[in-house]
């Protein structure tokens, strides 16, 4: 049985002639994409929270797997998209600020830097609790950017963890090489 359909892709749609068994193998490799790509510990709310979606999915369209991979599909582009755009944009920020740059107040600010700037001001607190609790998508941080990005521009930054720096880290590489 083939059907054309559109690729489980997060928005970037393709059309392809595909076999019923193609729709439950993209449905896989999505839900361990997006598992996969968001970190800091909500893996497995995103994997329940998918594998939640696909039943009701399959209970509302039962054995056809191109209504299930379609409508899979646009709920992953609703509901996951966001999450991972989301942790891509902390994940940038952090590389670049740990090769010296500084927090870009021009640009929107990533989640954890809003999340981090509660400990400052806060009245951002109450936003927090859907953000991590995955009720609430990341823009659920909009309303509280601006009073981050005020805590920002003072000067304040996140206390750093304990560890190593950068350098540090740079030179244990390099003399370990040399042994």
């Amino acid at each position: 049985m083939t059907a054309t359909a559109t690729k489980l892709s997060y928005g970037r749609k393709a059309r392809e002639t595909r076999s019923a068994l193609f729709y439950l193998n993209r449905t896989k490799q999505a839900t361990a994409l997006t598992s996969s790509l968001i970190p800091r510990g909500s893996g497995v709310t995103v994997t329940l929270l998918q594998a939640a979606e696909l039943l009701a999915l399959v209970d509302e369209h039962g054995a056809d797997m191109e209504a299930v991979g379609c409508a899979f599909d646009a709920w992953c582009e609703a509901a996951m998209r966001p999450w991972v755009e989301d942790h891509v944009r902390m994940d940038e920020d952090q590389r670049r600020r740990w090769e010296g740059g500084d927090i870009d107040l021009a640009e929107h600010l990533p989640s954890n830097l809003i999340m981090a700037a509660a400990e400052v001001d806060p009245k951002i607190g109450p936003a927090l609790g859907p953000y991590l609790q995955m009720t609430a998508g990341p823009a659920c941080l909009d309303g509280v950017e601006a009073p981050a990005r005020a805590v920002d521009a003072t000067g304040w930054r996140p206390r750093l963890t304990e560890g190593p720096t950068r350098s540090e880290l740079a030179d244990l590489v390099a003399s370990t090489l040399r042994l």
